[in-house]
């Protein structure tokens, strides 16, 4: 009996011990994906305040000179390469970075980049192509070729001053221009803006028409509606045809009225 005893306790430890590492065994991955989720989490917003403080760092020093020596010489970089267009290069970048480091964007992490970069060209190819003929003529002024290392320098200087479109700025502008021509140019950049438009709010040119459409048939209902309403509140008007006519009692002539008594037979 006390052999059956110590056999049946042995099987119950087994079991206990059985059961026990099967739940630490279910524990371990749970836990490990609870750890790995916080440090990417923590990666994560680590990444995000870097950038944030890039880009006001870059941003302030576009448009103040207190950001000290790396603000001066960011400035010249960004203004010698896209000129004016060089304002929009810290929140391109932000966009840019954000949308990659970003887990949830990934299905349209694409198409938001596409966008921000074809608004940045939109935008240089406007500005450049405004500034065209002036660039042109002071490069043949001082007789410098554009593609050369005289017409880098010249373009570089010239986009600092904020003249032009930088060298990059030119160098893209000047080729467009060469194979569509001015009015190609600004074409151009007015498609690449309703191409932004449609990759960043995820809109077709059609869905866009069928809700401008909608708008207009809500508005003209809107407007009955309040015809209506308008009409029910304002006080009836009676037309003088439409009250009835009194009828036409004689006069009262007193002088005519004789008070008779009746009289009482006896």
């Amino acid at each position: 009996m006390a052999g059956k005893k110590t056999i049946k306790n042995e099987t119950a430890k087994e079991k206990a011990k059985k059961t026990t590492t099967k739940s630490k065994s279910k524990r371990q991955p749970a836990a490990k994906k609870e750890t790995s989720k916080k440090q990417s989490i923590l990666i994560y917003e680590l990444k995000l305040i870097a950038l944030v403080t890039l880009t006001v760092i870059l941003a302030s020093a576009l448009h103040t000179d207190a950001i000290g020596i790396f603000g001066v010489y960011a400035k010249k970089c960004l203004f010698g390469l896209f000129a004016h267009a060089g304002y929009i290069t810290p929140y391109l970048l932000f966009v840019i970075v954000f949308v990659k480091i970003n887990h949830n964007l990934e299905e349209v992490r694409v198409k938001y980049i596409l966008a921000s970069v074809f608004l940045f060209l939109s935008v240089l190819l406007t500005l450049t192509t405004m500034s065209y003929d002036l660039i042109d003529e002071t490069l043949k002024f001082n007789n410098v070729a554009l593609f050369s290392s005289a017409g880098v320098i010249e373009s570089f200087n010239n986009g600092v001053a904020g003249d032009g479109g930088g060298v990059l700025g030119n160098w893209l502008t000047f080729a467009m221009v060469g194979v569509f021509g001015k009015m190609g140019t600004y074409i151009i950049a007015v498609c690449l803006l309703v191409g932004t438009f449609i990759l960043g709010t995820r809109m077709t040119v059609g869905e866009m028409i069928e809700k401008q459409k909608e708008k207009q048939t809500a508005k003209k209902e809107l407007k009955a509606i309040k015809a209506t309403q308008v009409a029910a509140q304002a006080p009836q008007q009676i037309h003088v045809d439409d009250v009835p006519k009194q009828k036409n009692f004689k006069s009262f002539d007193s002088s005519t009225y004789i008070d008779e008594k009746p009289t009482v037979k006896k």
